[in-house]
């Protein structure tokens, strides 16, 4: 077959996935918009855009819809484009109910973002920084503050995956000889780098650092896989948070201390000198108050304030990054649900009912938020103990009758599930686009790369293609070939 028949046969599978795509998210009518921008192999500049949608049982789904190269990064380029993608794709900007963008300024501009002016024409669409880069935020953000673990780990290269921090860790010695043989061996730019390496992992602070760092974002890390799952809620975002910050706060005591430091010392034995309290410098004289500085009487002490300085730095960092103000109408409808599965009397904010008043009948609402806890109680659970929005929507599964006598309460659902709480399945795109996209298959047109991008991503959707009427359409699509081909039946 020819280059043009392939890339037709290839633009005639991926229009087919599209449609079907798009006639799911037709149906379930609200939608969250996600994007996200990247360079490609060429070096060209790509936005790609997904929509989030929910289905009649709840199960989330955040579709990829397009690759645009984009001329200009600036917010208005941005929006028109995603307007434009909207418009071919039949689907109305009022109806949409999130965004989820990273925290780049002509995104997530409070005054000339994207999300900013996808606001000014639709107010319900919720803007969310996406989650996952918060915590990434927050992990930089105390790194560059606390210098015991800015100088001695985040610097590094190996500080990608804790998995790497643990590795040096475990192979500290390894590291020390394979430094000081190529020191002893080369008396070149390499000896001279290795020698200065080796003078960094000789002191105990270099150690303690990666342990720190360790100590950290081992848990942070798991945090971050939590937040980067398709089906995640506000309500399970925010609950991880808590656990995390929770944990940081127990480790903040004499006793946990005194356990890691000791751990350390113990650890670090024969491979790095004693720890000592680094001098101090006196600051210069145009600034020095007069003040006595502070003096540390033993190296423990010293260790033990770089310790409660990260551990508090990580907590405020935590509290600030995800208090969001969006994030906070998304859990007034999660208190809205979790009241009325308890059986208590719902209120209907203002905040609430000026921003939804196309989607609900709120009369309807609170009466049939009144006869939610009898759904939970006929799907057998207890009312009194629901404490999670994943309970409400099983029980509304498992009594498939509700959905029918409670609309409005299954639309408040479908619309709680359609606010996004990440971008990581843009980032996961990013991935498939290298992929698609590579050093041996650099040129390409764009919609080539989407039909190839559509293919590879929804091969779900790829195996359920009809062929048979693929074939007859490209069978009838001239004249030539009506000729040549007959009907497949």
């Amino acid at each position: 077959m020819s280059r043009e028949v392939i890339n037709e046969l290839t633009h005639m599978f991926a229009l087919d996935i599209q449609r079907a795509i798009l006639s799911k998210i037709h149906k379930a009518k609200l939608y969250s918009i996600l994007a996200d921008e990247t360079r490609d192999i060429s070096n060209k500049e790509q936005l790609v855009c997904l929509i989030r949608w929910v289905e009649e049982n709840y199960t989330v789904h955040e579709d990829f819809i397009g690759l645009v190269e984009l001329p200009k990064q600036d917010s208005a380029t941005i929006f028109s484009i995603l307007q434009d993608i909207l418009i071919c794709c039949n689907i109305p900007l009022n109806l949409c109910r999130g965004q989820a963008y990273d925290g780049a300024a002509n995104m997530s501009g409070h005054i000339r973002g994207v999300a900013a002016m996808f606001k000014e024409k639709n107010p319900a669409a919720l803007h969310i920084h996406c989650l996952a880069h918060c915590l990434n935020l927050c992990l930089q953000d105390a790194s560059k503050k606390c210098k015991s673990v800015r100088d001695q780990a985040i610097s590094k290269a190996w500080t990608v995956r804790t998995g790497a921090v643990k590795s040096v860790i475990d192979n500290y010695n390894v590291l020390c000889t394979a430094m000081t043989h190529i020191n002893e061996n080369s008396h070149d730019e390499h000896g001279r780098k290795a020698c200065g390496i080796l003078a960094v992992l000789e002191k105990f602070s270099t150690f303690y650092g990666l342990s720190l760092a360790y100590l950290v974002f081992s848990v942070t890390e798991h945090l971050s896989k939590t937040l980067q799952t398709v089906n995640i809620t506000i309500h399970e975002a925010q609950k991880a948070v808590k656990l995390t910050q929770g944990f940081f706060s127990r480790q903040r005591t004499h006793e946990c201390f005194a356990n890691f430091f000791n751990s350390v010392i113990e650890q670090s034995k024969d491979l790095t000198d004693e720890p000592v309290v680094p001098r101090q410098k006196r600051p210069p004289r145009r600034i020095d108050s007069g003040a006595d500085s502070c003096t540390f009487p033993s190296p423990q002490e010293y260790y033990r304030r770089e310790y409660y300085e990260v551990l508090d730095l990580i907590d405020h960092e935590l509290t600030f990054r995800f208090a969001q103000k969006d994030v906070e109408v998304a859990i007034v409808l999660e208190q809205m649900l979790l009241t009325a599965a308890t059986g208590k009397k719902v209120a209907l904010p203002s905040s609430i009912s000026n921003l939804y008043s196309s989607d609900f009948n709120f009369d309807r609402l609170l009466q049939q938020l009144e006869m939610l806890a009898d759904t939970i109680l006929e799907s057998g659970n207890d009312p009194k103990t629901v404490t999670n929005i994943r309970v409400i929507s099983d029980a509304m599964n498992a009594v498939p009758v509700s959905k029918k006598l409670l609309p409005e309460v299954h639309k408040l659902l479908c619309l709680y599930y359609t606010i996004p709480v990440t971008t990581a399945t843009a980032e996961r795109c990013f991935s498939s686009l290298r992929r698609v996209k590579n050093y041996l298959r650099s040129t390409m047109t764009q919609m080539k790369l989407n039909d190839l991008m559509c293919g590879y991503i929804h091969k779900d959707y790829l195996v359920q293609t009809d062929v048979v009427a693929l074939a007859n359409d490209f069978a009838q699509r001239n004249n030539r070939r009506k000729i040549y081909f007959s009907r497949v039946h």
